[in-house]
C-alpha cells in the first residue's frame, strides 16, 4: 500500500531542512565512550564493552563479552591486529570527525572505524552489536558488520562476512582458520585454512537446512534463515525462540575455535558452564594442518599437538607450541650429512608432501638418494615394482591409513631421523596416537555402508509404490483383505461388542501377538447374518456402494425407502456428492470444512467427483497399493488390481468396477463433465458459483470463465464501475486530509519563520511517523472487514472494529514516548534548538490527535469494507471548511499562535473519527451490534497482522523520506534538495489518485474472497492494473511534454526549473511505476499477504534500492539522479515480485484461506482437519 501523498509530500519537504539543516553544522568534538579499565553495559546488560588482556600479558584490546559469565567469554575484537600497550593511557573515543576509534595516547590510533558517512552517536545494543549512527539515525557502522570469531544472533554472513579464529588461545589476532560462504555458488559453507584448504563442508543449502547439517531440523531455540541463497547476495543468519512461553533462550554462539573446530555452545546456568553439542569436524584432529608440519594430533592426550614421535623432531617455536598455538609445526634437526636413519612410521595418509618417484634396485638406494637430499624428509618403496618414492616439503594432517602399522609394503611410509636411541617404544606410540585420531573414521566406515544400504533398499521399495510393511506411501494406511481378516479374526468367531453398522471381533494380527479389534460392517437391515457377501456373490460394502449409486445419479436407491417422497431430491443430490468428495482416496481432493459448509449451504456448486476405490478395496480383497497426486499436471494415479489408471480430475470419463445393481455401461453414461475453475490447481474440481455468460457481473454469484469479447466488455465495464465508485469518494477524502495538514502549515506560516519551520518539522517527522505506523496496523482490518462482508458475515465487521480500536489504542501508548521526547529527539538529528524546543512543544500538544487516529482508521476500514464510502468523502470535505475556520478564529482572532494550530488539529481530527463512529452506530446497524466481548478474542493473531501491515507500510514510507536524506549530504544541496522535493510534491498530488486505487481494489479483493468468487477477485486485479497503468502513463506523458515548464509552478528560480526539468524524466517513470505498485500492494492487503510483502520491501528498498541509489548517488557524477535511479530500481523490483505473485497466484486457495481466516478470527475456536 502506497503511504498517503501527505507523508510523502511533507518528508519531501521538510525532511529536507533536516538534511540542509545537518550539512551545515560543524563537526562534533571527540566524546570518550572508555577510559583505563572502565566499561559500559549494552542497554540490558547482557553484554559489556572494555579493555582486556590474555593470560596476564601486557596486550590490550578493547572487546565485547558476556556480563553473566563468570570466566570472560569474548565475542568481538576492535583492535586484535594492534594491542595496545598502556591500559592506564588506553581509551575508546568516538572522534570529531565522526568515527569511532583505539587510542594508545591522545596522539596515537592503533585502530578506528571504517564508516565515511559522519556520525553523531553510539549505540551498545543488547544483542551484542556495536552501532554508529549518522544525525540522521541510519546505521553508518555496525560491528556485526565486521566480525571476528564468534557468530552470534541477528548477525549475517555474507560473501565479504566471514569469521576468522583467533591465532591460539591467549592471542586474539587473526588465526588460520575461517567459516564462509563457498565461492562461487554462494549456497553452502565452508571452513577453510588460510584461505586455500578447504578441510570441511556444510553441503549445499537444501530449502531448510544444509545437506550435511541434518541436526538444522531439528526443533531447538534456533531460527535459521537463508536469503538469496546461491548468489553473489546470499546472506547466512539466525535469530533465538524461546523453549516455551515461560522462559526466554539461553545465551549461545558459534565459535570458530582457535583449533580450527567450528563449535556451537549455549550457557548453562545451573552448571555455570558452555554446553556444547555440536561442533565440526566432529573429530579435531581432522582439521587441516592443526598440528603443522610434522606434527601429530591426540585429541585425547594432555596436550592437542606433538611432534612426530621420532628422534630429532620439536616444535619450531617453543613459546607458541606452549601457548597452544601449534601452526608452526615441528622441524627435523639434521645435519644433513648423510648420518641420518630411516624410521618405519607405518601406513599412513597425509598432505603437503611432494613426491619425486623413480626406479631403484632395492630399499638401501632408495633410502641414499634420500639421503643425499637435504630436503627429502622420508620414502616410500615397493619391493613388487622397485618404484622409489621420496618425499620433500611438509609432512602435514598424519593419519591411519590401514588401522596398523603393518600392511602392504607399498603403504610404509620411513621418515628420515636423526640417530638416536628409543626408536621401538617411539613407534609404538605413534601407533596409538595415529589410531587414536582416526577411530572416528573406521567407526564411520564400518556404520556409513550399511546405513547405505539400508536407505537404497528403503528406496527401491518405494520406487515400487509400496512401503516396506504394504502401506500406502501416500495415505500411510495398510489393507487387509477379507480373508486376512478372517483368518485373524479366527472366522469371526470371538465378538466383543456392536457399534453402529456392525460387529466387533477380537483378532490376533498374523505373524504378531499384536490384538486388534475388527468391525464387520453390515449392509442396512441384515443384521449380524450379512457377513460381507452379496449377489453373485461379491464383497459389498456400503460406503463405496452408495457413491457409485450418487455418483450415476442415483440418489433415490440411497434414501431410506420409509421417507418416500418427504426429501428434496436435489438437496439429498447434493448432501451425496458432497459426502463422496469427503471420502475421496487422495486425501489432497477431499475438501476442507469451510469448503464442505458452503457446498451445503448451496454457496459452492458440487460437481460430480470420482468413485473412491480404497474403501472397496477393504472388503473386495483386492490390491490396492496406494494413490498419488501429482500436482503438475492435475493428473492422480492410483493403483488398482495391479493396474495403474489415471484419473483427470476433470469429471470427464471415469471408469471404475460395477457396483451392485449398476451395469458398466450405465455408469459411464451417466457422468458428465465438470469444468476446472480457471486459476485453481486441478486436484480441487469444485466449480464456484457458476453462471450463465447472460448473468456476468450480478448477484447470482462468481464471473463463468471467459468466452468471448463481449464477456470481456461487460466484465471491464462491471468492475470499472465497482472500482471508481470506491476509489473517487477515498481519493477526494485523502485530499481534504492533505489540505488539513496543508492549510495548517499556511496559516503558522503568518505567524513566523521559526514557528513554521517547527510545525512543519514536527507534522512530518513526528505525527506522520504515527500517521502511518496507526494507518499500517489499521490496515489489517481492510483484510478482514472485507473478507467478512464478502462472505455474509455483516454482524463480525463491529467486532473487527472494536478489536482494532484496542490494538490501535494501546499502540498509541507506545508510540507517545515519540512525542513526549521529541525536543531531544529532534535536536539528535540535529535540528536547530529553538526549532526543536518548539516543535517539541507542538508535539505534546497535538497527541490528542493521535489518539483520535485509533478510532479514526478503524471506522474507515469498517465502512470501505462496504463500499460505503460516500460519507467519507463528506465528512472530509466538511471536516476541511470547518479546520480553516478553526484555524482562523484560534489564530487570527485569539491570537494563540501554535497552541491554537495544536488545538484546531486535535479538534478537526476528533470531529472525524466521532463523527464516523456516530455514523456507523446511527446508520449501520446490520455490522454494529453494540460493544462485545469478541473483540478481545484471538486478538493477538490480530495483532501480529496489524504489525505486519504496518511494517509494510513504514518500509515504504521510511524508503520515500531516506531519498531527501540522501540528497541533502550532497554537494551543493539547495538545488538537489529543492528539485527533488517539487518532483516529490507533483508525484504526491498523483498519489491521492492511486491511493484511492488501493483501497478499492482491496476492498474489492477482499469482499470477492470472502464471496467465495475467486475468477472475481482475479478480474477486478485484471481490470484495475490496466485502468491504473493507463492512468499512469498519461500522467507521465503530460509531465515529459512539459517537462521545461511545469516547474513555474513552484520557483522562479531558472537554475532549478532546469534541475527540475532534468528529473523530469525519473520522475515520469516514477509516476508509472506508482500507478501499478499501489494496486499489487491493495491485493496483497485485500488477500492477508501483509507479512510476506513487508519482507519483499525490505530487501527491494533496503537490501538493493538504497545501496544502489547510494552507490550511484556517491560514488559516480550522477548525483541525485542516481539516488534516484537506485530508488527506481528497488520500487521496479518490487513492484515486479508482486506482479508475479498476483499473477501465480491461486485464487481458489484464497478463498479457502479466507474462509479459515474469518472462521478463526469470528470467535469459532474448533479447528477443523480434513475430512
Amino acid at each position: 500500500m502506497s503511504p498517503p501523498p501527505n507523508i510523502l509530500t511533507l518528508a519531501a519537504l521538510f525532511l529536507s531542512l533536516l538534511a540542509l539543516t545537518s550539512a551545515a553544522r560543524s563537526a562534533l568534538n571527540g566524546i570518550v565512550l572508555v577510559r583505563g579499565s572502565s566499561t559500559i553495559l549494552s542497554e540490558n546488560g547482557t553484554f559489556r564493552l572494555g579493555f582486556f588482556s590474555t593470560n596476564n600479558q601486557p596486550n590490550w584490546y578493547l572487546g565485547i563479552w558476556f556480563t553473566s559469565v563468570p570466566t570472560k567469554t569474548f565475542v568481538w575484537v576492535a583492535n586484535r591486529e594492534n594491542p595496545t600497550r598502556n591500559l592506564g593511557t588506553s581509551s575508546f573515543e568516538l572522534t570529531g570527525s565522526g568515527r569511532l576509534a583505539v587510542k594508545e595516547s591522545d596522539n596515537l590510533t592503533v585502530w578506528q572505524s571504517t564508516n565515511d558517512e559522519f556520525s553523531t552517536d553510539a549505540r551498545f545494543l543488547d544483542n551484542g552489536n556495536l552501532v554508529l549512527l549518522t544525525r540522521d539515525g541510519k546505521v553508518a557502522w555496525q560491528s556485526f558488520d565486521h566480525p571476528t570469531d564468534t557468530w552470534l544472533p541477528g548477525m549475517n554472513l555474507t560473501r565479504d562476512l566471514f569469521l576468522n579464529s583467533w591465532r591460539s588461545l591467549f592471542d586474539p589476532s587473526p588465526g588460520l582458520y575461517s567459516l564462509r560462504l563457498k565461492r562461487p555458488g554462494y549456497g553452502e559453507f565452508e571452513l577453510v585454512y588460510n584461505a586455500t584448504n578447504t578441510y570441511w563442508s556444510s553441503g549445499k543449502w537444501a530449502g531448510e537446512a544444509f545437506s550435511n547439517v541434518p541436526e538444522m531440523t531439528s526443533p531447538y531455540i534456533y531460527h535459521f534463515r537463508f536469503e538469496h541463497p546461491f548468489t553473489p547476495m546470499a546472506s547466512f543468519g539466525f535469530t533465538l525462540r524461546p523453549l516455551d512461553t515461560e522462559s526466554a533462550p539461553p545465551l549461545t554462539r558459534f565459535k570458530m575455535d582457535y583449533t580450527g573446530q567450528l563449535q556451537q555452545s549455549t550457557w548453562s546456568p545451573q552448571t555455570e558452564s558452555w554446553n556444547r553439542f555440536w561442533s565440526q569436524p566432529e573429530n579435531v584432529c581432522r582439521v587441516y594442518s592443526l598440528c603443522g608440519s610434522f606434527g601429530v594430533c591426540d585429541s585425547t592426550g594432555p596436550r592437542l599437538c606433538e611432534c612426530l614421535p621420532l628422534p630429532g623432531f620439536r616444535p619450531v617455536n617453543d613459546v607458541a607450541w606452549e601457548s597452544e598455538d601449534y601452526s608452526g609445526g615441528c622441524r627435523r634437526l639434521s645435519t644433513c650429512d648423510g648420518d641420518d636413519r630411516f624410521e618405519k612410521v607405518g601406513a599412513l595418509y597425509f598432505d603437503g608432501a611432494v613426491t619425486r618417484q623413480f626406479f631403484m634396485g632395492d630399499r638401501k638406494g632408495c633410502e641414499r638418494a634420500c639421503l643425499d637430499d637435504c630436503a627429502c624428509f622420508g620414502l616410500y618403496y615397493d619391493e613388487r615394482s622397485r618404484l622409489c618414492r621420496n618425499l620433500n616439503g611438509s609432512l602435514l594432517n598424519l593419519r591411519n591409513l590401514s588401522g596398523s602399522v603393518d600392511g602392504g609394503e607399498e603403504d610404509i611410509l620411513y621418515v628420515k631421523a636423526a640417530r638416536g636411541g628409543g626408536g621401538g617404544k617411539k613407534r609404538l606410540s605413534l601407533v596409538g596416537l595415529v589410531v587414536g585420531s582416526v577411530g572416528s573414521v573406521l567407526v564411520l566406515g564400518i556404520i556409513g555402508p550399511m546405513v547405505l544400504v539400508f536407505l537404497l533398499r528403503k528406496r527401491k521399495k518405494r520406487k515400487n509404490g509400496v512401503d516396506e510393511d504394504g502401506g500406502f506411501p501416500v495415505l500411510n494406511l495398510k489393507v487387509f483383505s477379507y480373508k486376512e481378516l478372517h483368518l485373524a479374526t479366527r472366522g469371526f468367531s470371538e465378538k466383543i461388542g456392536h457399534g453402529g453398522f456392525g460387529t466387533v471381533f477380537q483378532g490376533e494380527l498374523l505373524g504378531s501377538s499384536t490384538l486388534v479389534a475388527v468391525k464387520r460392517l453390515e449392509r442396512p437391515g441384515g443384521g449380524e447374518k450379512e457377513e460381507g457377501g452379496g449377489a453373485g456373490g461379491e464383497k459389498w460394502f456400503f460406503p463405496p456402494w452408495a457413491a457409485q449409486h450418487i455418483v450415476e445419479g442415483n440418489v433415490g436407491a440411497v434414501v431410506d425407502s420409509r421417507l418416500g417422497s418427504a426429501y428434496d431430491i436435489e438437496e439429498a443430490k447434493r448432501v451425496g456428492l458432497v459426502a463422496v468428495w469427503c471420502i475421496q482416496d487422495d486425501e489432497a481432493m477431499r475438501p476442507g470444512m469451510g469448503m464442505v459448509v458452503k457446498m451445503l449451504q448451496g454457496v459452492v456448486e458440487v460437481t460430480v467427483p470420482p468413485v473412491p476405490k480404497l474403501l472397496q478395496a477393504l472388503v473386495s480383497g483386492e490390491s490396492f497399493c496406494g494413490v498419488r497426486a501429482d500436482s503438475g499436471n492435475g493428473v492422480s494415479t492410483g493403483f488398482y488390481g495391479g493396474k495403474q489408471e489415471n484419473e483427470v480430475l476433470k469429471a470427464e470419463e471415469r471408469s471404475s468396477s460395477s457396483s451392485a445393481g449398476s451395469s458398466p455401461g450405465q455408469a459411464q453414461g451417466s457422468r458428465s463433465a465438470s469444468p476446472l475453475i480457471d486459476g485453481v490447481i486441478a486436484s480441487e474440481a469444485l466449480e464456484l458459483h457458476h453462471a450463465p455468460t447472460t448473468l456476468i457481473g450480478t448477484d447470482a454469484g462468481d464471473y463463468p470463465p471467459i468466452q468471448n469479447f463481449e464477456d470481456i466488455k461487460y466484465v471491464w465495464c462491471s468492475e470499472t464501475t465497482k472500482l471508481w465508485t470506491i476509489a473517487g469518494p477515498i481519493a477526494f477524502n485523502i485530499w481534504c486530509n492533505y489540505g488539513i495538514n496543508s492549510f495548517t502549515n499556511i496559516f503558522v506560516g503568518h505567524i513566523g519563520d521559526v514557528e513554521l519551520s517547527a510545525v512543519a518539522i514536527s507534522l512530518s517527522v513526528i505525527a506522520n511517523f504515527s500517521f502511518g505506523f496507526l494507518l499500517g496496523m489499521g490496515s489489517a482490518l481492510e483484510t478482514l472487514c472485507g473478507q467478512a462482508f464478502g462472505a455474509g458475515q455483516v454482524e463480525m465487521l463491529g467486532v473487527y472494529m472494536q478489536r482494532s480500536w484496542i490494538i490501535l489504542f494501546v499502540t498509541c501508548f507506545c508510540i507517545m514516548p515519540l512525542y513526549v521526547f521529541a525536543t531531544p529527539i529532534l535536536k539528535l538529528l540535529g535540528q536547530e534548538d529553538d526549532i526543536a524546543e518548539l516543535a517539541g512543544k507542538f508535539s505534546i500538544q497535538i497527541i490528542p490527535q493521535m489518539f483520535s487516529l485509533a478510532f479514526n482508521f478503524p471506522t474507515q476500514k469498517f465502512l470501505q469494507a462496504q463500499s460505503n464510502v460516500g460519507i467519507l468523502a463528506w465528512l472530509g470535505f466538511v471536516a476541511l471548511f470547518v479546520h480553516i475556520g478553526i484555524l482562523y478564529l484560534f489564530i487570527k482572532v485569539f491570537g494563540w499562535g501554535t497552541a491554537g494550530a495544536a488545538a484546531a488539529y486535535d479538534i478537526s481530527a476528533w470531529g472525524i473519527a466521532l463523527s464516523q463512529v456516530v455514523y456507523i452506530v446511527g446508520w449501520c446497524k446490520d455490522g454494529w451490534k453494540g460493544l462485545s466481548w469478541l473483540a478481545f478474542k484471538e486478538i493477538w493473531a490480530f495483532v501480529r497482522l496489524s504489525i505486519a501491515s504496518a511494517v509494510m507500510l513504514c518500509l515504504e514510507i521510511w524508503y520515500f523520506m531516506t531519498i531527501i536524506v540522501l540528497t541533502g549530504h550532497l554537494a551543493n544541496p539547495i538545488i538537489a534538495v529543492g528539485s527533488l522535493s517539487i518532483c516529490m510534491n507533483v508525484n504526491g498530488w498523483e498519489g491521492m489518485l492511486f491511493i484511492g486505487i488501493n483501497a478499492a481494489i482491496s476492498v474489492r479483493v477482499s469482499n470477492e474472497l470472502g464471496s467465495g468468487h475467486p475468477r472475481a477477485a482475479k478480474y477486478s486485479v485484471i481490470v484495475t492494473v490496466i485502468q491504473s497503468l493507463l492512468i499512469g502513463i498519461c500522467f507521465a506523458s503530460i509531465i515529459l511534454l512539459t517537462k521545461d515548464h511545469f516547474a513555474i509552478i513552484f520557483t522562479d528560480s531558472k537554475e532549478m526549473q532546469r534541475a527540475v526539468s532534468r528529473l523530469a524524466f525519473l520522475l515520469g517513470i516514477t509516476m508509472v511505476l506508482n500507478s501499478v505498485q499501489p494496486v499489487v500492494s491493495g491485493v496483497a492487503v485485500g488477500g492477508g499477504w501483509q507479512a510476506l510483502v513487508a519482507y519483499i520491501n525490505l530487501f527491494c528498498y533496503y537490501i538493493v534500492g538504497l545501496p544502489f541509489g547510494f552507490l550511484l548517488g556517491y560514488k559516480t557524477k550522477l548525483r541525485v539522479e542516481g539516488i534516484w535511479i537506485g530508488m527506481i530500481c528497488g520500487t521496479f523490483l518490487q513492484t515486479l515480485i508482486l506482479l508475479f505473485i498476483t499473477y501465480r497466484t491461486n485464487w481458489k486457495e484464497e478463498v479457502e484461506q479466507a474462509s479459515v481466516r474469518l472462521r478463526k478470527w469470528s470467535g469459532q475456536d474448533e479447528e477443523f482437519d480434513k475430512l
